[in-house]
């Protein structure tokens, strides 16, 4: 990839077959909201999943998961409110997809139920 915005996008569109390869449906992409985007949007039966991808070319500057900081996680648990505020009834869950991409190999780490 030739950029980090192009790295970004093939990572959400990784993470987005992994969970269709697990039965997820993708319902959005990049859902905006006041209180931030949600890169993917899946459902499972009666379970809306909230996912932000995280994806990184090595571990030079840490595991991709760790991107994830209690500011962030915040906006994701306020955007899931949103979420249920417009789906009302639905049960939802906030996870994290971490990739790592060196070029030889794909790693991904799939945090499920991630909470403040």
């Amino acid at each position: 990839m030739a950029t980090k915005d192009s790295f970004g996008k093939w990572g959400e569109e990784y993470a987005a077959r992994y969970l269709k390869q697990r039965g997820f449906d993708i319902i959005r992409r990049n859902w905006r909201s006041a209180a931030g985007e949600i890169d993917l949007v899946a459902r499972n039966a009666e379970t809306y999943v909230l996912c932000e991808v995280k994806a990184r070319r090595s571990l030079e500057f840490g595991h991709p998961s760790e991107a994830v900081d209690a500011q962030r996680l915040g906006r994701l648990v306020a955007a899931s409110e949103l979420w249920l505020e417009i789906n009302p009834g639905a049960t939802v869950r906030v996870d994290v997809i971490a990739i790592v991409a060196d070029g030889h190999r794909v790693d991904v780490e799939w945090l499920q139920g991630v909470t403040l």
